[in-house]
């Protein structure tokens, strides 16, 4: 799915890992994030886009544009290693 790059467009959208293959359930899936989130002003209610804004390194994939936490959870599961492989 080619996305224009308009102000609408969210600008980490081009390389957002959720967007690999495997990730996600299936491209429906990915589409319909694209869709509601990615290419509308919405991508600025993204948890994603919300928690790269204040956490200066990579959010897992386990995070989504939806996720039914709320920035400071995620933020403070990242801090606390919630989404870190098995040690």
């Amino acid at each position: 799915m080619e996305l224009e790059n308009t102000n609408n467009t969210c600008p980490k959208v081009a390389k957002c890992p959720i967007f690999q293959e495997g990730v996600l359930i299936n491209k429906f899936t990915g589409d319909s994030y694209k869709k509601i989130y990615c290419t509308t002003l919405k991508h600025k209610e993204c948890k994603r886009f919300l928690v790269s804004k204040i956490y200066n390194k990579p959010i897992p994939v386990q995070v989504l544009p939806n996720s039914f936490f709320s920035v400071d959870d995620i933020v403070k599961k990242l801090t606390d290693g919630y989404w870190d492989s098995k040690k």
